[in-house]
């Protein structure tokens, strides 16, 4: 019956709102009296049920606000690959500054000497005294140059791999000259050894006869090309060990020139034409002394690189080689003379070369070129590398141009004597001989190494 009334009373207040165009989503619930206590004057008569309040459930949390910051991202930290560890292909370029071994030259070139002397110039005349060019080593100093190499590793575990290297050492040119006044003082001579008279001496300049100068031009360049075979024998997490082995090529190309200009201004000196100059001609006597070294051999040694710190290697190699080297020896000389009112007169020999000596000649000889190589290098990123390093060459057996030169003559042979006579084949100098001696390079290597 309680149930009813209440009942009754909730559609009797809806219809009340109706009524009166308001519209409640929810009817008002009148609070319910307390047990025993009367109803309130808007309940109906009768018993009243008692009904329980609404459970109340929690609201769900609001949406994050996106006008907050978010919190900074984990900070990725980039560590560089091993450089001892597996790699792929590797291209690398290098600037050198490299120190080759001295130019021999044993020779005297030019001397002083005294006009009170029998042959002025000469050895073991009183008034010479000294040796002004020549019987000395020639040193060139740091030379540039440049290193192109690269190769890669292949197989499913990159044990094998192959290279290839090229590097080129600019020309270095050293010049010496001596020279006289316009009134030739000082004198200067060309000391000889004829083979039928002895010691004795060419003019270049004589003191109120004659003005000149001697020069020495001396040049050395060298190149080298290697192709090799690599096997890597150990691979341990920070470092590594491969053996090296293929072909090498290397060439050095020399000369020693010689130039003597004299201005015969008192028409005193003997030309090509064995007769005495008119005043004011000129002597141009030249010769020349070439060699060429090539080294064709197979070698074999070993590589190791170790890493270290954070992208920090060092890279070593030791490396022999074995192999034949031809070497080549190039002599020319020429004279000319220019007389005014007569013209030019020429002739195919100079002071030191004659017929005896001038042409091409070769010769081979077993040598030995061992290699050092130490570089130590830093990864600026996962594919860039620079790198410092030291370099060692060695190569026996080479012939070099100083040693080619020999002052032994014989006047016949030579167009600026008083008894030059082409038609009959001079005595000496006889053909070069070929001295072995040893080279080697060294220096700094600066470069940069890109790997992928």
């Amino acid at each position: 019956m309680k149930t009813q009334l209440a009942l009754i009373f909730l559609l009797w207040q809806m219809a009340i709102s109706n009524a009166s165009g308001q519209v409640s989503s929810a009817p008002p619930v009148s609070p319910v009296p307390a047990e025993g206590a009367p109803p309130p004057s808007n309940y109906p008569p009768g018993p009243v049920e008692m009904i329980a309040p609404p459970t109340m459930v929690n609201p769900p949390p609001p949406p994050p606000s996106y006008s907050e910051p978010l919190p900074p991202p984990t900070p990725i930290i980039w560590r560089p690959p091993n450089m001892a560890g597996p790699q792929c292909g590797w291209l690398e370029t290098d600037f050198l500054l490299w120190w080759t071994r001295s130019m021999p030259n044993p020779t005297p070139l030019a001397t002083n000497g005294s006009l009170a002397d029998s042959s002025p110039g000469a050895f073991g005349q009183p008034g010479t005294t000294a040796v002004l060019l020549g019987k000395q080593n020639v040193n060139f100093g740091p030379s540039g140059g440049f290193r192109i190499a690269g190769g890669d590793w292949f197989g499913n575990e990159q044990r094998w791999g192959l290279e290839g290297s090229f590097f080129f050492l600019a020309e270095q040119i050293v010049r010496q000259k001596i020279s006289s006044d316009d009134f030739g003082n000082p004198g200067i001579y060309r000391p000889v050894n004829d083979v039928a008279f002895g010691e004795s001496s060419l003019f270049v300049a004589l003191p109120g006869m004659a003005a000149g100068f001697i020069s020495v031009s001396s040049a050395s360049e060298l190149l080298g090309v290697e192709f090799n075979g690599l096997y890597r024998i150990v691979q341990a997490s920070n470092w590594n060990l491969s053996a090296v082995g293929g072909f090498r090529f290397l060439d050095l190309s020399e000369h020693s020139n010689i130039e003597t200009i004299t201005n015969d201004f008192a028409g005193v000196l003997t030309g090509p034409n064995n007769q005495v100059e008119v005043p004011g001609s000129t002597l141009s006597v030249f010769d020349g002394f070439h060699t060429s070294n090539q080294f064709y051999g197979g070698q074999i040694g070993f590589q190791t690189t170790a890493a270290f710190g954070s992208g920090w290697y060092i890279t070593g190699r030791a490396i022999l080689g074995l192999g034949d080297t031809v070497q080549n020896i190039s002599i020319t000389g020429n004279t000319v003379q220019f007389q005014p009112g007569i013209g030019v007169t020429t002739a195919p020999a100079g002071g030191l070369t004659t017929a005896g000596n001038i042409g091409h000649f070769s010769h081979d000889a077993f040598s030995v070129v061992p290699e050092a190589q130490l570089k130590i290098g830093y990864q600026l990123g996962r594919v860039v590398n620079l790198f410092v390093g030291y370099n060692f060459l060695y190569w026996s057996n080479v012939v070099r141009p100083g040693t080619a030169i020999t002052r032994n003559i014989d006047f016949q042979g030579i167009p600026t004597s008083s008894i030059y006579n082409p038609g009959v084949p001079p005595q000496a100098p006889p053909p070069p001989s070929f001295v072995n001696t040893g080279f080697w390079a060294q220096g700094i290597n600066l470069g940069i190494l890109f790997t992928f």
